[in-house]
């Protein structure tokens, strides 16, 4: 795994440490909140493995639906609110939001985009030469099979 997608991990992990603290501190959507952060967890651990489709997944649905939605209603409820909670919270979104841009921006380096490339490659030449996928259960790669000698 490249520098770049390590950062991305790191980055996607502290974005949903940042909203989940500052989500803490007000009464907010819980089950709702589980299920996000369990989603987004699988989706940056796939992200990790060099599935693409994770990153397109972490892009659109959190970084193009969720952040927004919660910057959102996070503004909606900082407006009527007062005292020392609203800045912890306003700080956790700003801090979460942060993360988010940062882990798009690792997420689509070049260096990242080379790792999904070949990662998707990889997996598409595994599958092809009949490796353990193809070959079921324990079967080993192709290109490691010794001929069978013939009973004479």
């Amino acid at each position: 795994m490249p520098p770049e997608i390590r950062a991305a991990l790191l980055l996607w992990l502290s974005a949903l440490v940042a909203v989940e603290t500052g989500a803490g501190l007000v009464p907010w959507q819980p089950v709702a909140r589980t299920v996000a952060v369990v989603v987004a967890t699988y989706l940056v651990i796939q992200m990790t493995l060099g599935r693409n489709w994770a990153r397109i997944a972490l892009t659109l649905l959190f970084a193009g639906v969720a952040t927004p939605a919660v910057a959102a209603g996070s503004m909606r409820w900082l407006a009527d609110a007062s005292g020392f909670v609203p800045v912890l919270f306003a700080a956790s979104m700003i801090a979460h939001v942060a993360a988010v841009l940062a882990a798009l921006v690792y997420m689509y380096l070049p260096a990242s985009n080379r790792y999904f490339r070949e990662s998707g490659a990889r997996r598409a030449g595994s599958a092809g030469r009949g490796g353990a996928r193809a070959g079921g259960r324990g079967a080993a790669p192709s290109h490691r099979r010794q001929p069978v000698p013939e009973l004479r």
